[in-house]
């Protein structure tokens, strides 16, 4: 029979795998997104952010 130690290490363990699981996941998704950005400037249907076009409008020179 286990002892409440060990039922906690191996409750740890399975948590530890899932924090590696968790992580490859997200790193899957960010390689599709970028992936998807990628293909999507490549096939010239990429058109930037709001924010990205708001900042074209910029203009750093001080008026005096």
């Amino acid at each position: 029979m286990k002892g409440l130690t060990k039922y906690l290490n191996d409750i740890q363990e399975e948590l530890m795998d899932a924090v590696l699981y968790i992580q490859a996941a997200r790193e899957e998704l960010q390689d599709l997104s970028e992936e998807a950005l990628i293909d999507r400037h490549r096939d010239g249907n990429y058109e930037a952010p709001m924010a990205y076009n708001l900042a074209s409008d910029y203009d750093d020179e001080e008026e005096i």
